[in-house]
């Protein structure tokens, strides 16, 4: 016996699109997950010395702060790797790279180098607190 189903197809499709990449230190924060990140890019040197060109952008600096977890987590990422990494639905920095190139100007991701800082200085804080000796440790 044969029956008629309904098969679908998707085609993959690729295509290049320009994105800028931060040139200046950002910052963002992600509901859902809780995490503070500044974004640093870090700049060549050896372009204007040896290439006699201008300075590009090569590696973004990430500094993660979770709140929630008392975590502090430093991410070096090559900007050569960016495109791999927004197209990597399981890459732990999908979701902020897609932000960064796609929606920089968003308010809902947005934050502001206080917030930021606020964040960081609480997880430091909790973190001195959880090591301090007390004499009831000694």
């Amino acid at each position: 016996m044969k029956i008629l189903i309904t098969k679908t197809e998707y085609k993959r499709i690729e295509k290049k699109i320009k994105v800028n990449i931060p040139d200046k230190q950002m910052y963002l924060w992600h509901n859902g997950v809780r995490m503070a990140y500044s974004i640093k890019p870090e700049w060549t040197s050896w372009n204007r010395e040896n290439l006699n060109k201008p300075e590009e952008i090569y590696k973004l600096v990430i500094v993660a702060v979770d709140p929630s977890d008392n975590c502090i987590e430093i991410v070096e990422l090559p900007i050569s790797s960016l495109s791999q990494i927004v197209n990597d639905s399981k890459h732990k920095y999908q979701r902020l790279i897609d932000n960064i190139l796609n929606y920089p100007n968003d308010v809902e991701y947005i934050r502001t180098k206080e917030q930021f800082e606020n964040d960081l200085q609480m997880v430091l804080q909790n973190i001195k607190d959880s090591v301090a000796i007390t004499p009831d440790t000694l």
